[in-house]
C-alpha cells in the first residue's frame, strides 16, 4: 500500500487561499481546474499515477487504486483566509497525519488508515472522524455533533465544548477527558482506561470492556 502525505490546513492573516508542499524527488504534483475544482495529484515521475488529493471547496480524498512505492515524507499544507467558513471539509488518507488549525467549517470530516490527527481552535457544526491506527488529539474545539471512531489509538478532548452529543467508540486506547462541556456522551471501549477531570455531560453512557473508569 502506498505511503500518503501529510495535510495540513491552517488560517492564516491573508485573505486568499494558498498551497505549499513538499515532496520526495521521484514524484511531482500536478494541478488541474476541472468543474470548478482544483485537483491535486501526486504523482511518481514517468508511471501512472498512485495517489490523488482533491480539493473541493475544501475536501482531500485518495485514490483508491494506490498500488505504487510509497510517497515517505510527502506534504501538503493548505492555508485558509482567517475570516473564511468553509461549508465542508472532508479529508481522507490511506498513511499520514492530518493536522487542522484555526479553521472553521459547518460539516468536518476526516479518515486516517495510518496516522494521527489533530484538530485544534477550531469550530463545525458536525465533526465525523475515523481512525484505524493512530492518536487522537481535539483541544478548544467548540461545535454541535461530533462522532469518533478509532480501532488502535488514544484519544484526547481538552476545552471542548459541544452544543450537541459525541459519540466515542475505541477498540484498544486510553480516553481522556479535560474541561469539556456536551449535551450528551456515549462512549464504548473495548480495552483501555477512561478518565475525565472538570467534564461536564448533560447526559452519559459509558461501557468499558476491560480498563478502568474515572471521573474527578
Amino acid at each position: 500500500q502506498a505511503e500518503y502525505a501529510d495535510i495540513r490546513i491552517e488560517r492564516t492573516d491573508g485573505d486568499v487561499y494558498s498551497l505549499s508542499y513538499h515532496l520526495p524527488g521521484y514524484s511531482e504534483l500536478l494541478k488541474e481546474v476541472k468543474d470548478g475544482k482544483l485537483l491535486l495529484t501526486i504523482q511518481q515521475k514517468g508511471s501512472a499515477r498512485f495517489g490523488q488529493v482533491r480539493w473541493f471547496w475544501f475536501g482531500f480524498w485518495p485514490q483508491d487504486d494506490m498500488n505504487a512505492p510509497e510517497s515517505a515524507g510527502a506534504s501538503i499544507t493548505v492555508y485558509v483566509p482567517k475570516d473564511a467558513k468553509l461549508s465542508e471539509a472532508v479529508l481522507l488518507t490511506d498513511s499520514g497525519d492530518i493536522t487542522c488549525e484555526g479553521i472553521s467549517a459547518d460539516r468536518l470530516k476526516m479518515t486516517d488508515a495510518y496516522g494521527d490527527i489533530d484538530l485544534l481552535d477550531l469550530r463545525a457544526q458536525e465533526m465525523e472522524i475515523k481512525l484505524e491506527s493512530g492518536r487522537l488529539e481535539m483541544e478548544r474545539v467548540e461545535g454541535g455533533s461530533c462522532t469518533v471512531a478509532d480501532e488502535y489509538g488514544n484519544a484526547s478532548f481538552a476545552q471542548v465544548t459541544l452544543s450537541g452529543d459525541m459519540q466515542v467508540h475505541m477498540e484498544s486506547g486510553d480516553v481522556c477527558f479535560r474541561d469539556t462541556v456536551m449535551r450528551g456522551l456515549e462512549l464504548k471501549n473495548a480495552y483501555g482506561s477512561v478518565d475525565g477531570e472538570q467534564a461536564v455531560f448533560g447526559d452519559m453512557q459509558i461501557s468499558v470492556e476491560s480498563g478502568d473508569c474515572t471521573f474527578a
